[in-house]
């Protein structure tokens, strides 16, 4: 027999001003990050920030193309992380977006759920990196990125695979 089940978790909402010096920092730096932001389609202008355990910080913002396929923030921002940093681990991810010209706005921005498994490629087991999505206006929200990410595929769900593509034992 089937028994149902629940899957919840909580996180934390405040403003900007609640935040550690640290984590303001990293707001400012993905509010810098949107300001490149190129969203002539969509007008939705996104910045990002990750900061790893072992202080490689990079900002990252989506650039559009007409077909709607272009980078997310996060992914921008993945793709300046060198070899060493994402062995370090990811210690927080900072999204910040509104659209462009708006700066009332005060919805919080998440990453997608393909950001979301992107990051979590940078993720130390046991790990669980906090995610600030935050407003142009200042409101924010943190949550533990594999709690945001319900039954996830992690990078150490894989049996290591040997050279020769042959499942290590």
């Amino acid at each position: 027999m089937l028994e149902q089940k629940t899957y919840q978790f909580g996180y934390l909402e405040g403003t900007v001003d609640d935040l550690t010096p640290e984590q303001r920092a990293d707001y400012g730096a993905a509010m810098a990050g949107r300001n490149q932001a190129y969203a002539p389609y969509s007008h939705y202008h996104v910045g990002a920030f990750l900061r790893m355990n072992d202080g490689t910080t990079a900002h990252g913002w989506n650039a559009e193309t007409i077909a709607y396929d272009g980078v997310h923030a996060e992914e921008s921002a993945r793709a300046r992380i060198t070899k060493m940093a994402r062995e370090s681990g990811l210690k927080r991810a900072v999204i910040v977006g509104a659209s462009e010209g708006d700066s009332e706005d005060c919805n919080t921005t998440a990453p997608c759920g393909g950001c979301r498994q992107k990051l979590l490629e940078y993720t130390k087991v046991g790990d669980n990196p906090e995610v600030i999505m935050a407003s142009v206006s200042g409101k924010v929200k943190i949550a533990g990125l594999r709690d945001m990410l319900s039954f996830a595929f992690f990078p150490d769900s894989i049996s290591p695979v040997t050279e020769k593509g042959k499942v290590a034992k």
